[in-house]
């Protein structure tokens, strides 16, 4: 269900000091929970991460900042743009904010030297992204503030590297060169996807969010909504900053932007193929399998490589309480003619398939 179906005419004071909208209206409170049941999204404004400021996130020269997020649409946003995160509210206490802007498809990156709008810096990606609407894609922008290079980049998700994972990033197109310059270190509470009313909100999923001084440097804060439960409403990121993520919405994957969804990635174990992660926020069939192994026939999935773990039967309903990886389990094949007095015994620790015909 998208917004525009029933917030018209539903009063501001659903909206607390903090920005949280409080479904003051029980049967919005209703079309939410009856939304997230089915696994449905429900949009309303107003849904974001943030962290108050601390010095550990005031950086003032280089950064290094990525993302792991599936937009409904890689290139119409919402009033003109959409800003996956960063420190940029009012006034004069501004730093940097990255997103895309304007040029559809295109990544940017803006930041100010003096905390102001007016003195705000912006640079674009020269080429698009180039994927399909819903399509989930890493991205990543770093700044030298040293020479005032910029430079974009993606990593396709099929690699099933994680954000702090510093190899296999493609630069999207060229490094865009401005001059030396600085980043100032504002105050501004840290935000991830802001969907304030009249903001620039994400409208999709998101995974992972993370940012570093200094380019493959020191992590200042690491938020994997992943690996989050569903329904949290705040956490505890990963960085030596141990930060606390509110997230400003009564249910984590309602709204604009869909945060706390687990992902199960599939290893062939042995296996030849590859397969997608599954990424969803209730219990889900995992997808069907597709990897193959010559002289072995697939058993299931196990969250242990050797099966000493929780085994999952193909197209089983996984909780995706928690991201997970899943290894494929094989048996060996082996075909014979039996005589009614015949016997075969095992002597691997795998199990054995018999194929044929009694004779």
């Amino acid at each position: 269900m998208r917004a525009d179906k029933f917030h018209q005419g539903v009063p501001t004071d659903h909206f607390d000091a903090a920005g949280r909208y409080i479904f003051a209206d029980p049967e919005i409170g209703r079309m939410a929970e009856a939304a997230r049941a089915v696994g449905a999204t429900m949009y309303i404004v107003n849904a974001s991460a943030q962290t108050p400021d601390a010095p550990a996130n005031r950086i003032a020269g280089d950064i290094d900042v990525r993302a792991d997020l599936a937009l409904d649409s890689w290139t119409s946003y919402p009033n003109g743009a959409v800003w996956f995160a960063g420190k940029w509210g009012g006034g004069s206490t501004r730093s940097w904010q990255f997103g895309m802007n304007a040029a559809p498809g295109k990544l940017s990156l803006m930041w100010t030297p003096d905390g102001t709008n007016g003195s705000r810096i912006e640079s674009d990606s020269t080429v698009a992204v180039g994927v399909s609407a819903g399509q989930r894609l890493q991205v990543r922008v770093t700044l030298a503030v040293s020479t005032g290079t910029v430079t974009f980049y993606t990593r396709s998700i099929s690699l099933a590297l994680p954000l702090t994972d510093n190899t296999n990033w493609t630069t999207l197109g060229t490094p865009v060169v401005t001059a030396a310059t600085s980043i100032y270190a504002g105050a501004d509470a840290f935000t991830i996807a802001n969907c304030g009313a009249g903001n620039y909100p994400v409208v999709g999923s998101y995974y992972d969010f993370l940012f570093l001084s200094d380019i493959n440097g020191t992590v200042v804060m690491h938020a994997n909504f992943a690996a989050q439960t569903y329904g949290a409403t705040s956490f505890t990121e990963s960085s030596p900053n141990a930060a606390t993520i509110t997230l400003y919405n009564t249910f984590v994957g309602v709204g604009c932007v869909q945060f706390g969804y687990a992902t199960v990635t599939f290893n062939a174990n042995g296996g030849a193929g590859s397969m997608s992660p599954e990424t969803a926020s209730s219990p889900t069939a995992l997808t069907t399998n597709t990897f193959t192994r010559a002289g072995y026939a697939f058993t299931g999935w196990n969250t242990a490589a050797n099966g000493s773990g929780t085994a999952y039967a193909d197209g089983a309903s996984y909780p995706f309480t928690a991201s997970a990886t899943l290894y494929a389990q094989w048996a060996t094949n082996i075909t014979a003619a039996l005589t009614p007095s015949a016997s075969v015994a095992a002597t691997n620790a795998e199990s054995v398939a018999l194929t044929g015909n009694l004779t």
